[in-house]
This record gives structure tokens, sequence and C-alpha cells, in this order.
């Protein structure tokens, strides 16, 4: 039982001061934080006499946000709070916007929150979907990653290693950063790609597929003369958010599904094939797969490395990894996981 609406993140401000805060609110569009913002408005009815520093918020809201909403009853507060958790917490998170006007602050009333809604996502592609994506990424001969924030939103560092491994190809993180989106310490690691597009173009030329996991795809800053992606590059993504897929550069094989289940099956999918490359397998489909260890990477101009490289003090590198990620991220989902 409650009597007072919830306050998670409130924004005390005029529509007229609210651009400095819609800054911190487009951080948490491109981040996907999963957080309620809560703002004070003007009472119900005044806002027709235009007050001053007043303007409708939820429209002010609503580019940057999943979803926007003002209040108009104090008992319709449980069934907007369940909803803006659920659509706050359904992959791609993101933030949600709830306007509170001065006469709903000051009510007062029981009311019960009810249960909670979460929409389970954790889903892999069928069979036939990860064997185009398995047989197209091991026909390329020197593909590159690109990994994104999704990796460490959906705690799938350790799956990207691996696969990183098998594949023995350069990670790049993306070229907007919201966090640690790789471990560090892999020997496959570059580092972050610049939002220059001409660096772009030329550290990729070199490859001859893009594999973009949960990332943004190349966004850059200032306008350029020059695309960053290379002319002809093939792109194959995996991730939750259809909107980055194809948005800016056709993509040859995009799957929408969780990235962390998915990488699960393409390490072992990875390897099985890499094995009936050398001899004859007895496994003819992923299901009849044993799990097996990762090999060293074949066939690449890097050094080859090997997970095992990967395995030293996982707790010190999750923590010195996702340490700044936590503080931004789960601050506000360990709140939401309450309602």
């Amino acid at each position: 039982m409650i009597r007072r609406p919830p306050r998670s993140t409130p924004l005390y401000s005029s529509a007229a001061s609210d651009v400095y805060k819609r800054q911190a609110i487009y951080a948490a569009k491109f981040a996907n934080t999963p957080i309620i913002i809560t703002a004070g408005q003007q009472e119900l009815g005044h806002g027709l006499t235009e007050p001053l520093l007043y303007d409708p918020l939820v429209p002010i809201a609503e580019p940057l946000v999943k979803w926007a909403v003002e209040v108009t009853r104090l008992q319709d507060l449980p069934r907007i709070v369940r909803r803006a958790a659920k659509i706050a917490m359904t992959p791609p998170t993101g933030p949600v916007f709830i306007s509170l006007p001065g006469d709903i602050l000051n009510e007062e009333g029981a009311l019960e929150l009810g249960a909670r809604t979460r929409v389970d996502t954790k889903v892999r592609p069928i069979d036939s979907t990860l064997e185009r994506f398995a047989d197209r990424v091991l026909a390329a001969s020197n593909p590159v990653i690109v990994a994104g924030h999704e990796l460490a939103t959906d705690d799938a560092l350790d799956e990207a290693g691996e696969f990183a491994s098998i594949l023995g190809c350069p990670v790049y993180q993306q070229t907007v950063q919201y966090g640690a989106h790789f471990l560090s310490e892999h020997p496959g690691f570059m580092g972050a790609l610049t939002r220059d597009q001409q660096q772009v173009r030329d550290v990729l030329s070199p490859h001859d597929l893009l594999i973009v996991l949960g990332a943004d795809v190349l966004r850059m800053s200032v306008w350029a003369p020059v695309e960053p992606l290379p002319e002809g590059m093939p792109v194959v993504q995996i991730g939750q958010r259809d909107w980055e897929m194809g948005k800016n550069f056709p993509t040859e094989l995009a799957v929408r599904a969780d990235i962390k289940e998915t990488l699960k099956v393409h390490s072992l999918l990875f390897l099985i094939s890499l094995i009936q490359a050398l001899t004859v397998s007895p496994f003819t489909s992923i299901s009849q797969a044993p799990q097996l260890p990762v090999r060293q990477p074949v066939g690449i101009s890097k050094p080859a490395f090997s997970a095992e490289e990967n395995q030293s003090s996982p707790s010190e590198t999750n923590v010195s990894l996702l340490f700044g990620h936590i503080t931004f991220i789960f601050f506000f989902s360990f709140n939401l996981k309450m309602i």
C-alpha cells in the first residue's frame, strides 16, 4: 500500500528549463537505460491559462522515451506505474516518462500496486537462421567485430569474447561508448572506433565482413564527404534493436534475438563447423552436438589465442569492466524490479 506517488528520478523543473534535463534523457535513450522519469506539472486545468514557464510536458518528452503519459486521476497511478515499469524493462529497454500535476501530487489515498509483469525475451533464432549466419561468417576470410553496449546490458561479455576467440578476428567497440562493451584484456580487443569517417573506413577496409554485436552501426558526429563503411562491405547483425538494423547501411543478415543466448549457440556451431573442416564429424545438427572446448582460431593473420587466456580472474574482470556501467544502469533497474 502506498499513499504517495512513486518518485524514481524526479525532475523538479519548469517546461522552460527542461531543455537541460533532456540531455540526461537523451543519454538514457541511446544507452537503453530502463528508468522511470517523473516530473511535476501545473495543476490540472491551470495550464489552460498558460501560466509562466508552462508547456505540456508529454509532447516534450515523447521523442526521447518509449512511453510518456500524464496522470489525471490518483487511482490510475498503479496501472500507470506498472505499465511504465513493464515498458522500461522490456528489451530494448529504455526510459519512460510520467507527468504529475500538482493536484495529483497533493492527493492522498490507499493504492494497491498489484502484481508486476515482465516480458521474457531470452530467445534465440531458429536453427536454419543460425546455420545461415554461421555459414556467412565462416565464408569470410578476414571478418571484424563491432561490439556494442547490448553485450554489457545483456551480460554477454564472456560469450562475445569466446565468439571472437573462435573466429580469431579483431574486435572494436562501437563509435559511441556508453560503458565497457567488450573484455578489455581479450587478445583480440583493438579499442574503440573513432567518429572520424575516414579513419573508420581505413580501419575496416582490410576486412571482408562486418559483424555487429548489439551495437549502433558506425554512428558518427559531424558530416564528412566519405562514408565510414567501405564500399560494398557486407554487414551481419545480432541484437534486440531492430531500429539499428539496416538503418544507415544495408544489412545482409539481421537477426533480432537475445544476444547472450544466440552467441552461446553460435560459438558451439562454429566449433562444429571448424572441426568438420578438419575431420569427419558424426554430428549433423545443433541439438546432437556435445559441449566442446574452445579451439585456437584457424587461418588468421593475427597471433592465435585461446579462451583459456581469457579466463584469469573473471571476478576482477567483471568488476573492473562493468563498475561504471552498473552505477548508471542497474541503480535504476534495481528500483524497477520492485515494481
